[in-house]
């Protein structure tokens, strides 16, 4: 889903949640890890998941948004000004 070049990140991330909420969610609270006695349990399963799910998806944007193409760049830049070394 993030290969999809004619998708706007907000799509991609949209059909991303969307997958995860139908797949990792019900997982969360089937896998016995997390108590599922009252709805006060099933409302921290749900925090939690949002919590850790915008704590990855923002990491992911610095590094892959913002340093990878910042580095990218540089590099670039520095290709033609570099001298090969010579022996």
């Amino acid at each position: 889903m993030y290969d999809v070049e004619r998708w706007t990140l907000a799509r991609q991330t949209m059909v991303h949640f969307a997958v995860m909420i139908g797949t990792v969610l019900p997982l969360l609270f089937l896998s016995g890890w997390y108590p599922t006695r009252t709805a006060a349990d099933y409302s921290a399963i749900v925090g939690m998941f949002l919590l850790v799910g915008l704590g990855l998806w923002t990491a992911a944007f610095v590094v892959f948004g913002v340093l990878v193409p910042r580095f990218q760049a540089r590099s670039t830049r520095d290709v033609g000004t570099r001298q090969e070394p010579t022996f």
